[in-house]
């Protein structure tokens, strides 16, 4: 029996809308005025980027349909 294991998601190639998303996050996280090219502090203070990317994934699910009528691309 297996004790443990790790489920892997991924594609052959970075899509768009993928690519898209991973700039946003970064986006989101040094849009924190506390970013200091990421040298933080203490541990608590990249609070406001944080909230601001938990934003951005809770969008993830209802974009890619816009996002392939807008380039024109088709599947994932």
């Amino acid at each position: 029996m297996v004790k443990r294991a790790v489920p892997i998601a991924g594609t052959a190639k970075c899509t768009p809308h993928d690519r898209m998303f991973v700039e946003v996050f970064c986006e989101a996280l040094k849009s924190d005025p506390a970013w200091k090219n990421g040298e933080y502090t203490e541990p608590h203070v990249c609070q406001l980027g944080l909230k601001r990317l938990a934003r951005v994934f809770a969008l993830m699910g209802a974009v890619p349909n816009f996002t392939n009528a807008k380039t024109g691309k088709t599947g994932v």
